[in-house]
């Protein structure tokens, strides 16, 4: 899978992040925490 850099955690469970330079928002539960 790919590595996002989190941006911001909106206590709704969307979260904004950069991947390879495009920034956007996906669901906190379609990722998996190290």
């Amino acid at each position: 899978g790919d590595r996002i850099e989190v941006i911001h955690k909106d206590p709704s469970g969307w979260w904004e992040g950069r991947l390879n330079g495009e920034v956007g928002l996906f669901p906190e539960n379609y990722t998996q925490h190290d």
